[in-house]
C-alpha cells in the first residue's frame, strides 16, 4: 500500500507542477501546491495563517483483505487553496486544481496497482443543505480513486 501512496505522490506532482496559487507568508509570489501524504504537516510554533495552502494532500482510507483476491484499496485526494481574490477567483482555482488532479485517469496504471474508472470528485462542503458551500478565502475539493491488483 504504501508504494502506492509514493507512485500517487509522484504522478500528482507531476500532473500538478505546472499551477501556482497564492500563498498568505510570501504574497509577492505564487506557488506550485505542495503534494503530501495523509495530511498537512503539524501545526507547531513556526506555522502562520495560510501557509499549509495551497494543497494536495493524499490518503488511503479504506480497502480489504482476501487470502484468495486481491481486493480495492480507496484513496481520497484533498485539494485546498487560499485566494486573495474574490469568489470567483477562488471558485476558478479550485476548479483548475480539481481538474488537473483529474487528468490522474488519463494514465490508469500504477503497478501492480490499476486506477478504476469513472472517478468521482466534489467540490467545497458535502454537508448536506451546504453543498458546494466554501469558506472564502478557503477553497477545496475532494476526488475519490479506487485501485486494484493486477
Amino acid at each position: 500500500m504504501y508504494g502506492l501512496m509514493n507512485l500517487l505522490q509522484a504522478r500528482v506532482t507531476e500532473l500538478t507542477a505546472d499551477l501556482r496559487y497564492y500563498h498568505k507568508p510570501t504574497p509577492a509570489a505564487k506557488i506550485a501546491p505542495q503534494v503530501v501524504n495523509t495530511c498537512l504537516p503539524r501545526k507547531d510554533s513556526s506555522w502562520t495563517e495560510g501557509m499549509d495552502y495551497p494543497f494536495v494532500s493524499i490518503a488511503i482510507y479504506g480497502g480489504g483483505f482476501d487470502i484468495m483476491a486481491p481486493q480495492p484499496h480507496q484513496v481520497v485526494i484533498g485539494c485546498g487553496i487560499e485566494t486573495d481574490g474574490d469568489t470567483a477567483a477562488g471558485t476558478a482555482d479550485i476548479m483548475a486544481l480539481t481538474a488537473a488532479v483529474g487528468r490522474i485517469v488519463e494514465n490508469r496504471t500504477f503497478k501492480p496497482f490499476k486506477l478504476r474508472s469513472p472517478i468521482r470528485y466534489t467540490v467545497g462542503s458535502e454537508q448536506r443543505g451546504f453543498e458546494g458551500s466554501q469558506p472564502h478565502p478557503y477553497y477545496v475539493s475532494a476526488i475519490y480513486l479506487e485501485f486494484v491488483k493486477f
